[in-house]
């Protein structure tokens, strides 16, 4: 696959600032997502670089098996580009011909920022939140489990999306327990679910590697890139009834950490899963942790965030 010059020698890019988890960063790709953090202008250097390389020389095998040591991950896409992560600093890219824009902010924002925040030593959590009267409530699970679909009913009941998918979390002591940054005014619904909640008049953009998935935009999110409390995690399961059960100890460490693990293959290419497990017991600690189980029928939906505002009340 070819591999677009994105830096001639004769050519300077426009580039663009960003304050988001934490840090100030200077982009040469524009991050469209990352709008509401946006900044004037970034320090030189900044704290975290993401440029286009074009000589990222050599194939980089797949995401599914990076190439990489504990401070430096390669990877390719098939038909979107190479990435190279070096030292929780910089993000270089190498986009291929005909490579779909989204697609490629789609990997930089999720895969390599993902594995930027883990050479940072960053609890990085996948998952999706709103904010609440006492703080930020996240939403964990495994793939297709309705996180950003929970979020997303939320929103529509009148509380702020804080993140879709990838988020950093801190163990803050200053605060109380455990904080959340923003990182999202986005959120990724599947087609039935936009349906049900009527979103479909929204602009929608579809999913690089899902056709009945799409990005939309959220009217409430959290505009501030200032970390807010992490008031609950809810771990998501299907059943037949509804109910809330309250997990302690280690099964909520372990339960943190299943549920909000992202790209695993990472964390052993890197050799660094063992600290994201001491995040995840950090976290659990300091955090209530629950298991909501509710019905798949989207019909209950509104039944089941009405249930899930009251316990965030209670």
């Amino acid at each position: 696959m070819d591999r677009v010059n994105t830096r001639q020698a004769d050519t300077k890019l426009p580039q663009f600032s960003y304050r988001h988890s934490g840090c100030v960063i200077r982009s040469d790709l524009e991050l469209p997502e990352w709008q509401c953090f946006a900044e004037d202008h970034a320090p030189d250097p900044a704290e975290i670089e993401i440029r286009f390389d074009c000589n990222l020389s050599g194939d980089a095998p797949p995401a599914q098996h990076p190439s990489a040591t504990r401070d430096s991950l390669r990877f390719t896409i098939d038909q979107v580009g190479t990435w190279r992560i070096d030292a929780g600093g910089e993000i270089a890219l190498q986009p291929f011909d005909g490579h779909d824009p989204a697609a490629l902010r789609l990997f930089t924002l999720g895969s390599a920022w993902g594995a930027l925040g883990y050479q940072r030593g960053w609890p990085m959590v996948h998952g999706s939140a709103v904010l609440a009267a006492k703080g930020a409530a996240l939403f964990c699970g495994p793939q297709e489990a309705g996180k950003s679909t929970m979020a997303a009913a939320l929103v529509e009941s009148g509380l702020p999306l804080v993140s879709d998918d990838l988020s950093r979390a801190k163990v803050d002591e200053q605060a109380g327990g455990a904080v959340l940054y923003p990182s999202s005014s986005r959120i990724k619904l599947w087609q039935p679910a936009i349906d049900h909640l009527e979103w479909g008049t929204r602009e929608m953009v579809r999913d690089h590697a899902r056709e009945e998935k799409f990005h939309l935009s959220a009217d409430r999110h959290v505009g501030s890139a200032e970390p807010v409390p992490l008031a609950a995690i809810y771990a998501l399961e299907f059943g037949d009834e509804l109910s809330i059960e309250r997990v302690t100890g280690a099964d909520a460490a372990a339960l943190v950490l299943k549920g909000t693990m992202y790209r695993k293959q990472f964390l052993h290419a890197m050799g660094r899963l063992p600290e994201q497990a001491v995040h995840a017991a950090q976290i659990a600690a300091s955090t209530p942790v629950y298991r909501l189980t509710r019905p798949r029928d989207l019909m209950q939906l509104h039944t089941v965030s009405q249930a899930v505002s009251d316990h965030l009340s209670g």
